[in-house]
């Protein structure tokens, strides 16, 4: 995935591609139904602060064809566990990157993985 992503990797670029790396080691963990937390996927504040702004001037810069296929392969029918979405993502990812499609398909995939991760995060434990 970071191969795709490589020609533009600016300082901003460098920043989301280690958030990137990160996230897809926690989604791993997560697809093992393993737990994570907020930090493992990349959800604080830094982070999407990162994420937005390498995805912001990119949004929307794919067409209707990079977003069918890949919410083909990222969009569960039906309810999912949190492991099984998991291992969907990172099975996105794996397809994509076999596939070498344009870069905007990557683009699109890596904004919807954006609205996939919370959910992923395991729920906080009520105090006993």
């Amino acid at each position: 995935m970071a191969r795709s992503l490589e020609p533009d990797a600016g300082r901003g670029e460098r920043a989301y591609l280690a958030l990137l790396d990160r996230r897809l080691v926690a989604l791993a963990s997560v697809a093992a139904a393993l737990p994570a937390t907020l930090s493992d996927l990349g959800l604080s504040a830094e982070d999407l602060a990162i994420a937005r702004r390498f995805l912001r001037s990119r949004e929307a810069a794919w067409h209707d064809g990079d977003e069918n296929l890949v919410r083909a392969h990222v969009e569960a029918r039906g309810a999912d566990s949190p492991a099984r979405q998991a291992r969907r993502l990172l099975d996105t990812a794996d397809l994509l990157a076999r596939i070498a499609p344009r870069i905007e398909t990557v683009w699109c995939f890596l904004w919807l993985m954006e609205a996939a991760l919370p959910p992923l995060v395991e729920p906080p434990h009520a105090p006993c």
